[in-house]
């Protein structure tokens, strides 16, 4: 079956394990469409680089509006780039896109089926064109990849009634893994014995790192009243907030927090990860967005690392599905704090929360098995 797959994301080689592993099952040849480079939502320019284990046929194109996931477009991108003729054409970009537009030409163009990918968990109307294009996606889709329960019920509400499967995020367990951290932890100036309280994302006011701040804020009063546990804070990622989050540590005279800076995705990620106790997802619902899935919590699972997160949009459903840590009320603070206060103090239920999660999510959650479910969805797409 030959799979022609669209996709901004591609242009990181640690996206690009997924089809790595999707090209060794039997029966599957690939063909990959790629900006020639991507603007970064946490800044910088990444131009396309090739995973060292990827075989298949990469066509790097120009893209407009690089950045801008719902609007961008290749350049030039029409049937003679490819090196065959597809069976079934893969968009891992919403209806609405306009990359999704260029797919849907292309499936008609070859008379194949189209699938596509959605993350969207929140009813949305857009204005034309956009509503056009995802309603012309939605005629010719021959199947919907939701990446969670929720947006089946955006899917149906919006008028796709055709076949889908939930397929989530996956992770690669030969990276995304406990790493050795005696260095790294040195390095970031955090003691051998400190309890790491981790965050790891965008800075931006729906992720919720300031009720985070605000809740060791409560623990640094707890542990210099009770003589409790030694902890750290190490906060990893970057974003519009940075400056206000640094200032409101300090203000706080929280000297425990450490802010690690954007970490590649991949290994430096894991490691990071690995540094971590526990990781906590704060995340806020908004009236324009709610949690989609939740990569970091697979990934820091798969670290061997606990998570308690809010009980905003997927976060929930993940946690309780891997058995892999606790969930809090979103914007709860004390709330927030009793649940970390809990794992400082009873680190073998952290550590017993850190092993299911893990068990669960390199099983379920692996790349492996994730292509597989994916190459069965192409195969029934191409059946009819």
């Amino acid at each position: 079956m030959r799979v022609l797959v669209v996709s901004h994301a591609l242009t990181v080689p640690a996206n690009q394990a997924l089809y790595c592993e999707m090209e060794r099952l039997p029966g599957v040849e690939l063909a990959l469409v790629v900006p020639q480079w991507w603007k970064a939502s946490m800044g910088g320019v990444r131009e396309f680089e090739r995973h060292e284990a990827l075989d298949c046929s990469v066509i790097a194109k120009p893209v407009r509006f690089s950045g801008k996931i719902n609007v961008h477009f290749y350049r030039g991108l029409s049937g003679r780039d490819l090196p065959w003729a597809p069976e079934v054409i893969y968009a891992d970009e919403e209806a609405y896109s306009l990359a999704a537009y260029q797919c849907l030409r292309m499936a008609r163009a070859f008379d194949v089926p189209l699938v596509f990918k959605t993350n969207q968990n929140l009813l949305k109307r857009y204005p034309p064109p956009f509503s056009w294009v995802e309603r012309a996606v939605y005629r010719r889709a021959a199947a919907a990849l939701p990446c969670a329960q929720a947006c089946i019920e955006v899917l149906r509400a919006k008028g796709y009634w055709g076949p889908l499967e939930v397929t989530g995020f996956g992770l690669d367990p030969a990276v995304t893994r406990p790493w050795p951290v005696e260095h790294l932890r040195a390095r970031l100036g955090i003691p051998p014995e400190a309890f790491v309280i981790g965050f790891m994302g965008r800075f931006t006011p729906e992720k919720g790192v300031v009720d985070l701040i605000e809740a060791c804020r409560r623990l640094e009063a707890s542990a210099t009243e009770e003589a409790g546990p030694e902890f750290r804070v190490l906060i990893v990622g970057g974003g519009p907030q940075a400056e206000g989050l640094q200032a409101r540590a300090a203000e706080l005279a929280l000297g425990r927090v450490i802010f690690a800076g954007v970490v590649p995705h991949g290994k430096a990620a894991a490691e990071h990860l690995s540094c971590m106790d526990v990781c906590v997802v704060p995340s806020r619902t908004t009236p324009a967005w709610k949690e989609q899935f939740g990569r970091v919590i697979t990934e820091a699972m798969a670290c061997g690392v606990p998570v308690v997160g809010s009980d905003s949009g997927n976060v929930p459903v993940l946690i309780r599905e891997t058995g892999g840590g606790q969930v809090f009320p979103e914007g709860d603070v004390p709330a927030l704090a009793e649940a970390l206060k809990r794992l400082m103090h009873d680190r073998e239920l952290a550590r017993q929360l850190g092993d299911t999660g893990q068990q669960y999510v390199t099983r379920e959650y692996c790349y492996r098995h994730l292509a597989e479910r994916m190459v069965a969805a192409f195969g029934a797409a191409v059946e009819g």
